[in-house]
């Protein structure tokens, strides 16, 4: 189920591991789930673009003389899937890539503008220590506006209110799974075996075009075995 709460996932863990949740006889180990427990969701978080986590952020306006903007704070800069600019009432797809090509065309260090912009890409912004977008060519009305659809960021999971965004069973075991193969406990495998199945499952209730995806241990820090599975939308 996905929308469980930090605390739920900690004692769903614990009676994984069979250990009690009892907090007056549970407290010495809390720090180490809370670590796999975060570790699992954000790799499971980020192993595929869960549609769950999809979102249509509000436009944004544009100003005329001006390229750089700050993305919506939500909006992961490396899983943005559309962009768009909202102009005379349409809504016209925005090709990613600025490079010399296009500031010999439209120079914006010149002051060179006009409408609408037709490019986006992303910076970094120095003097800020985080990612912009910077749009082509400079606007030079601000009858536009500006719209992503991408996928909200991961988020650690701190305090026990704090809401999981995936699904309860798949985080808490594949956590489980890892921490009694790491003990050599003869139900590690089979903690595996079940969690592997909550992943194929949810995925294959996923829309959209078939597809082969391929789940990994992202560089030997996860003890999973690699899954592959045909999807069908």
């Amino acid at each position: 189920m996905r929308g469980s709460q930090f605390l739920t996932l900690i004692n769903m863990l614990r009676d994984e591991l069979r250990r009690s949740t009892d907090p007056a006889v549970s407290s010495s180990d809390i720090d180490g789930l809370k670590r796999v427990l975060n570790r699992t969701y954000e790799f499971l978080y980020s192993d595929y673009d869960w549609p769950v986590l999809r979102r249509v952020f509000p436009p944004a306006p544009i100003v005329a003389g001006h390229n750089l903007y700050d993305l919506p704070p939500d909006l992961d800069p490396e899983r943005i899937e559309k962009v768009v600019v909202w102009y005379s009432g349409q809504a016209c797809p925005l090709e990613r890539g600025i490079d010399f090509e296009q500031y010999n065309s439209f120079n914006p260090d010149e002051g060179e503008q006009t409408s609408p912009v037709t490019h986006w890409d992303l910076r970094s912004a120095a003097l800020h220590g985080h990612v912009q977008y910077e749009l082509w060519p400079l606007p030079d009305t601000a009858t536009q506006t500006i719209q992503f659809i991408g996928l909200i960021k991961f988020v650690r999971l701190v305090n026990d209110i704090d809401i999981c965004l995936l699904d309860d069973n798949l985080v808490v075991g594949f956590a489980a799974a890892e921490l009694l193969i790491a003990q050599g406990s003869a139900d590690g495998e089979a903690k595996l075996n079940s969690a592997k199945a909550i992943y194929l499952r949810l995925r294959s209730r996923m829309k959209g075009a078939s597809k082969t995806y391929t789940l990994t241990d992202g560089g030997g820090t996860q003890p999973y075995p690699k899954v592959t599975v045909q999807v069908n939308g």
